[in-house]
């Protein structure tokens, strides 16, 4: 299938100087940019060389009013002026760049849903970036909202840290998944090197911090099918680590406090829970179990069912009871 490109291109550049020195300004208007008869929006840039360094004056793109992403800064290119030739090969560019976009709706970009992305949602955010290849400092601000993808429905995400060549840093972030509010922060060590971007992921250490404090919880269903929706004085507080391929509960506890738990597979749920627990180096240890129900928890292998969600042999997880009674 070919790709169909159309709009308006209006490119201009102006060069002056002297050979040695040259100062080069270029123009850039694209109107009704559209990719296989759909929509993509206007870009306007103006872009200037001056003194081995290039500027983005103005870099624009405009899908609908209040639908943009822009650049803006510079790159200041290595002089190669120093006698001593090692010292011109150690020379990088300088990078301060700052790139903001506003109210990008995937909906908006049917091209996207042809390639089986799964997603939808309104984007925001921005990126700064300063220094070099080799020693950088970035921030970043990213939200999503109404972001969709398959089933699942997140109504706000909201990521804010830091990027530097020896972590990406997640400093404060807030994820609402099915209307739960939960609190993130982690950071990924990295090895960067330019030259060697495959390595960049080989250390596989992780550190992850999650809290939530709510009255109600919806999103248990995913994790187990029979519990359709947990209310009550919930709280939970994880300090995850270890390595992406075998995670690691550090430390934690989970709370609840007159607690109703609703499941599929029974008529009446569970009242007056009283839950108390926390995680030491990957084991749950219960101080507090306590529960009512009318109903039959036997029938089906519910409750075997129901135990799996905290033991579950496979992920080498224990767990330890240390008093709790089921009415």
């Amino acid at each position: 299938m070919g790709i169909d490109l159309n709009g308006v291109a209006d490119i201009s550049f102006t060069v002056s100087g002297q050979p040695d020195s040259l100062r080069i300004q270029g123009y850039v208007d694209l109107l009704n940019f559209a990719l296989n008869k759909d929509r993509i929006g206007d870009l306007t840039a103006k872009l200037t060389y001056d003194d081995n360094k290039i500027q983005f004056d103005r870099f624009y793109f405009e899908h609908a009013p209040g639908s943009f992403l822009s650049l803006k800064g510079d790159i200041v290119l290595p002089t190669g002026q120093k006698t001593n030739e090692k010292s011109s090969m150690l020379q990088e560019e300088q990078f301060n760049i700052g790139l903001e976009f506003a109210n990008i709706k995937l909906s908006d970009y049917p091209f996207l849903r042809q390639q089986n992305y799964p997603l939808n949602g309104v984007f925001a955010g921005n990126f700064q970036l300063e220094g070099t290849l080799s020693r950088f400092l970035a921030h970043y601000d990213f939200r999503a909202h109404h972001l969709q993808y398959r089933e699942y429905i997140f109504p706000e995400i909201i990521l804010n840290g830091s990027i530097h060549p020896e972590a990406i840093v997640l400093e404060d972030g807030l994820i609402n998944f099915m209307g739960t509010r939960i609190s993130v922060q982690g950071k990924k060590n990295i090895q960067w090197n330019y030259q060697q971007l495959e390595n960049i992921f080989q250390d596989r250490e992780f550190s992850l911090q999650i809290q939530m404090q709510e009255d109600s919880v919806k999103f248990l269903n995913v994790l187990t099918p029979e519990v359709d929706l947990l209310t009550g004085e919930i709280f939970a507080s994880f300090d995850i680590g270890g390595t992406v391929e075998q995670p690691r509960f550090r430390s934690g506890r989970f709370d609840i406090k007159n607690g109703n738990l609703y499941l599929s597979k029974i008529e009446n749920p569970f009242t007056a829970i009283q839950f108390k627990s926390n995680i030491e180096d990957n084991k749950l240890i219960i101080q507090q179990c306590q529960a009512s129900s009318s109903g039959d928890i036997t029938k089906r292998g519910l409750l075997q069912r129901l135990t799996s969600f905290f033991y579950r042999p496979d992920s080498k997880s224990v767990f330890y009871p240390a008093g709790g009674k089921v009415n």
